[in-house]
């Protein structure tokens, strides 16, 4: 996470975060956490305003280079978004089609964690 966030031009927390994904008996699995995660360490680190992510849902695997590489199983996460009725859902660009079948739902896609953070100024 830290290598994804400096190459995209973040500083992140200065400090060790250990992040939980609570609850434990819930299962999570694959890199959809990515996204939210990175963005959550960029509002911690006060790079970005959370007011920002307020009704928003996001899911994404980040690369090293902070590049944003498609997910398995995004048509799942727009469903539930969209019955949560949550406004928007940031995803990877070769993800879009695929999430954009979910009616009801704004998706925003983006390439890089740089540009989901320039999308949502």
């Amino acid at each position: 996470m830290r290598s994804a966030l400096r190459n995209s031009g973040f500083r992140g927390p200065l400090v060790r975060v250990v992040v939980n994904l609570a609850p434990a008996d819930l299962r999570k699995e694959g890199p959809s956490l990515d996204l939210p995660i990175a963005l959550a360490l960029l509002v911690a680190s006060g790079e970005l305003d959370g007011p920002l992510l307020a009704n928003l849902c996001c899911a994404g695997e980040l690369g090293l280079d902070g590049s944003l590489r498609p997910y398995r199983g995004i048509l799942a996460i727009a469903n539930l978004a969209a019955a949560q009725n949550v406004r928007a859902l940031v995803v990877p660009s070769a993800n879009a089609a695929e999430a954009s079948l979910v009616p009801g739902l704004t998706i925003r896609a983006a390439h890089s964690l740089s540009e989901v953070v320039d999308l949502l100024h």
